[in-house]
């Protein structure tokens, strides 16, 4: 008894010190949070006397960030300070790189997303969406300080117009529909994007296939994010049927024979489909765009060996193996979203799939939980493939048939 707990109070101490030293500031970064704080002085004054005059200075602090790439996450202070200012009787933060001395500020905030949201609905044929993600920050704000950079804009930034007229920014629109019926491969959405604007710009409106999939969580955390990366991941394809993505993106085109680079504009529009289908209680995933699958129930070999687990005998648990016939449909290039994704009832947590896929026999171990249910997935990368999965499990030898 003794000896559970000695165990049970060092487990206490140990995850303590660990919860401690999650959140470990060096007493040096402590000293330039203050130090921070005071460069940051004269650079607001001089900002707010210059844009909110009469305003008055609540409080500044420095913004810090947390760095996981050691045994034990460390937290640093960043080159940013926030001060909180009211003005006409409105609150809102001043942004301040006291490295820089550039400041940016949120006081336009809720009128910009306005603004944006109307221009969305006002020139692009679409419903209204059950809601709708919209972040901006600008460029030249690190991204290592995450969630503080989102909604600050110069002072001369009061509408939609200014915002695409610039080439500042980072902006962000997702309209989110839940089972919708309209046909996201055919929405125009370049009439939103501005010819002549540098900043980068990502529209997308999102189907999620159900009510009970549906997430207002936001999809966008970092500026270096994209929504063709964050709207083909496992987690989208899952939740969402269609996606249509238009992108606006500032990047820099490489001239070989100059050895040279110069930043320039490329608009593009894409849209994915996801096609879900349910077989023998097996829910699939993929993107029909490029693969058309067919699935038939096949009889379920009742044992079977493989190299795994020593050769040992492995005994159906089901009569019936599911079977995929998978064939390319594009010329496209294929891309990493054109996996089958695999959900199986958590009644088969921890037991066998046998899965042979082009004659070439793997064998499964169901763990890996998504969504209360069991995840697994195959790549889809040759112009045909044909996959077999097989429900089995091990037995001791006392209880074997």
């Amino acid at each position: 008894m003794k000896k559970v707990i000695s165990a049970i109070l060092l487990l206490a101490i140990l995850s303590l010190s660990f919860t401690s030293c999650t959140c470990c500031m060096s007493d040096d970064e402590k000293q330039k949070t203050l130090e921070n704080v005071g460069a940051a002085e004269p650079i607001v004054k001089e900002y707010v006397d210059k844009n909110y005059s009469g305003a008055s200075i609540k409080n500044s602090e420095c913004v810090t960030y947390t760095s996981y790439y050691n045994v034990f996450p460390s937290t640093y202070a960043s080159n940013y300070v926030k001060t909180r200012v009211q003005y006409n009787f409105k609150e809102f933060d001043i942004l301040t790189d006291v490295t820089s001395g550039e400041s940016y500020d949120n006081f336009n905030r809720d009128e910009l997303i306005d603004s944006i949201e109307s221009r969305v609905m006002s020139v692009i044929d679409v419903d209204t969406p059950n809601s709708i993600e919209i972040k901006f920050a600008p460029k030249a704000v690190d991204s290592e300080i995450e969630d503080e950079i989102w909604y600050y804009t110069d002072n001369k930034i009061k509408s939609i117009d200014d915002l695409l007229g610039e080439n500042e920014y980072n902006l962000y629109v997702v309209f989110k529909y839940t089972d919708s019926s309209m046909d996201f491969e055919s929405i125009d959405a370049s009439p939103f994007f501005n010819d002549d604007s540098l900043s980068n710009i990502e529209l997308a409106f999102v189907n999620y296939r159900s009510a009970d999939r549906f997430s207002d969580d936001e999809l966008v955390f970092s500026a270096d994010d994209r929504l063709s990366d964050i709207l083909s991941t496992q987690d989208s394809m899952y939740k969402m049927s269609g996606v249509k993505i238009a992108s606006q993106i500032e990047s820099p085109s490489y001239d070989d024979s100059t050895d040279t680079a110069e930043n320039e504009v490329t608009f593009e529009e894409n849209y994915y489909h996801y096609k879900s289908e349910t077989v023998h209680g097996v829910e699939f995933v993929w993107n029909d765009e490029y693969y058309e699958v067919d699935f038939s129930e096949i009889p379920c070999e009742p044992v079977v060996t493989t190299e795994y687990y020593s050769g040992a005998e492995l005994y159906a648990i089901d009569d019936t193996a599911i079977k995929l016939e998978c064939e390319k449909i594009t010329d496209k290039e294929l891309e990493y979203d054109n996996d089958i994704h695999m959900y199986f009832d958590k009644s088969l947590y921890k037991k066998l799939v046998v899965v042979n896929k082009d004659n070439e026999t793997d064998l499964w171990n169901l763990e890996l939980k998504r969504y209360d249910r069991i995840y697994r997935y195959e790549l889809l990368r040759e112009d045909n493939h044909t996959i077999t999965l097989g429900f089995y499990e091990m037995r001791e030898y006392e209880n074997r048939e």
